[in-house]
């Protein structure tokens, strides 16, 4: 009858009668609502079941995002008694080990508790079992993420209910196991109630409870075999120098048999972006974007905003960034790192990993990667796809030794001006797993998408590089193919009695500082195109530069380097062969400008 009369005054005031949302659906939840019942209108329905359970129930809060529409719709719900449950064992069972809080009960940080703790272990898919399966999190350092793995940790052996629980801490090398199981160890050595109930083994870095039959043990990239973990719990501290997918596969694979296992990522951002850490970053940002629908996996990411990067001196943003700011960490400190940062330019980019949280390449990087990313085109527009004599480019070969990647690089100018680039690369397919693991980089699978060549033995095959040359040379008006001098004498030579032009360039300051300044004014301003090879952005990112006294400059590889030289025998593991190869094709194609002319090969 109500609703009867309402329609009849609005007739009388003549306008249509105002909407009324059902159950009362607020605004924030309203909008995941209708979009997700404009794709699947029987979830709409199941939704608004949920919706009533979660009013009368008192957890109508908790539905925040897309995510967990979709969950509710699906049958999830929220259980603060199970997340009270987690809090309460950290609060009741735990003793911080060091600093001014040891000997004292573990209370969870606001947002370790707000954040973290009470929605991975209070949503619910089904009684007993929980929503999520897994949680990335990640936050600057000294935002107390290391010791909130060690409660995780203890909780998962000794509280989680689960008979002959498994839990590992993994990590890509033992020194980094160890230091990930310390705070473990320390904690629990340090709780009353824990150390009288558990056993602790530093040496083989395990810890049992006996009691449940239970245990925590590390794991690493580097043991035999990874296979047949079947873990209740997985966590993963500083996923961010992840680099081994395989052994990030294998783990993965552990606990399928458990009733409810989870896998805990936290993490500070990085500044290598082939790892399994930024991969998951990248995946973890479309999950709470809602971009992807994954309501088992829980995003949890404290940054700043990308278009405010540069603002890296603002208080403001400080506090965005870390969620532990004016209770763990101070003004003072910051303003500190701040002022040596202004003296110290070489410092900012550590500031704003280490305290913004930002992805940052080498210390002493060439360009950021989004000037890269913003030259990215359809490889259907590029000029290339004109083969004939008509069709002018530029080919840049930088050969390496013989047991590593070579890159040669076609350049071309079409009709607006604009210099389009792209790669050949190859490598010995010979020990390849070894190669991936210490160049952080994933050829095989760059090899099944076609773009590197795994050449047979030990070393690059020449002659499949002269053959692709060859080819490249009779489809297309090749006017010049430039060398760097270092092992090419034997190929240049058999190119020149082809009838290839070749010339050399050589690697200096004075020589690379004006293909430098050409290049980079066209990623710029966008004069540049590419059609996303993943190899040349892998080593886009790779590239340092160093300076003359003439400030005159080189590309030189990014890495970890002791006593000027790197840290893995005294070679950098870095490559950025594509990007040399680029650098001399391209400066030739758009500067030094050859003159048009019938290569002879043709």
């Amino acid at each position: 009858m109500r609703a009867t009369a309402q329609r009849r005054l609005a007739r009388q005031a003549g306008s249509r009668p105002r909407a009324v949302r059902p159950l009362a659906i607020p605004d924030r939840v309203a909008v995941h609502f209708e979009r997700m019942k404009g794709e699947d209108r029987r979830r709409g329905d199941l939704f608004l079941d949920g919706w009533k359970r979660s009013k009368a129930e008192g957890w109508a809060a908790r539905i925040q995002d897309y995510q967990d529409v979709y969950a509710v719709a699906d049958g999830c719900f929220f259980d603060m008694r199970a997340a009270l449950r987690v809090v309460n064992f950290f609060t009741r069972k735990l003793r911080h080990y060091k600093g001014q809080w040891a000997g004292t009960p573990f209370i969870p940080l606001k947002w370790q508790e707000g954040r973290l703790l009470t929605p991975a272990f209070g949503w619910m898919r089904a009684p007993g079992v929980r929503r999520y399966k897994m949680v990335f999190c990640e936050v600057p350092k000294k935002n107390g993420k290391s010791t909130v793995c060690a409660g995780l940790g203890m909780y998962f052996a000794v509280a989680d209910k689960e008979q002959g629980a498994e839990v590992y801490f993994a990590a890509n090398s033992r020194d980094q196991a160890r230091k990930v199981f310390e705070p473990a160890l320390k904690i629990g050595k340090s709780s009353p109630i824990i150390n009288s109930i558990c056993t602790f083994h530093d040496h083989i870095m395990r810890i049992n409870h006996p009691a449940s039959n239970s245990f925590i043990s590390a794991i690493t990239a580097d043991a035999d075999t990874n296979e047949g973990h079947d873990f209740n719990a997985l966590i993963i501290d500083e996923v961010h120098v992840m680099t081994n997918r395989d052994y990030w596969a294998a783990l993965q694979k552990g606990g399928i048999a458990r009733r409810q296992p989870m896998i805990w990522m936290i993490t500070t951002a990085g500044d290598d972006m082939e790892t399994v850490g930024y991969d998951e970053y990248k995946f973890a940002c479309k999950v709470r974007d809602g971009e992807v629908m994954a309501w088992h996996y829980l995003p949890v990411i404290y940054e700043i905003p990308r278009e405010q990067q540069d603002d890296w001196k603002n208080p403001k943003l400080w506090k965005i960034a870390n969620p532990s700011y004016g209770d763990i960490l101070t003004k003072d400190s910051f303003d500190e790192q701040v002022t040596e940062a202004e003296s110290k330019p070489s410092e900012i980019s550590k500031f704003k990993r280490y305290r913004l949280n930002i992805w940052v390449q080498s210390s002493n990087p060439w360009l950021a990667i989004e000037y890269w990313d913003r030259c990215a085109a359809d490889d259907a527009d590029a000029p290339w796809q004109m083969k004939g004599a008509r069709t002018m480019c530029v080919a840049g070969v930088d050969l390496s030794t013989t047991q590593d990647l070579t890159s040669y690089c076609l350049s071309f100018i079409d009709t607006k001006g604009i210099l389009w680039c792209k790669w050949r690369n190859y490598l010995p397919d010979e020990n390849i797993v070894q190669k991936e693991g210490k160049d952080r980089a994933p050829y095989r699978m760059w090899a099944e998408q076609g773009w590197l060549t795994l050449t047979s033995g030990e070393v690059v095959d020449y002659e499949q590089i002269k053959k692709d040359i060859l080819r490249d040379a009779k489809d297309y008006q090749m006017v010049e193919c430039l060398f760097d001098p270092l092992n090419a004498v034997q190929l240049a030579t058999d190119l020149t009695n082809s009838g290839i032009e070749v010339a050399m360039y050589r690697q200096g300051t004075v020589s690379m500082e004006p293909a430098i300044k050409e290049i980079e004014g066209r990623i710029l301003t966008q004069r540049f195109r590419h059609t996303g090879d993943p190899v040349a952005r892998w080593a886009f990112t790779n590239v340092n530069l160093v300076t003359d006294t003439g400030g005159n400059r080189k590309f030189t590889k990014g890495g970890s380097k002791k006593g000027g030289k790197s840290s893995d025998r005294g070679l950098t593991r870095k490559k950025i062969d594509p990007m040399v190869a680029m650098l001399m094709s391209g400066f030739s194609a758009t500067v030094a400008q050859p003159k048009r002319r019938e290569s002879s090969y043709r």
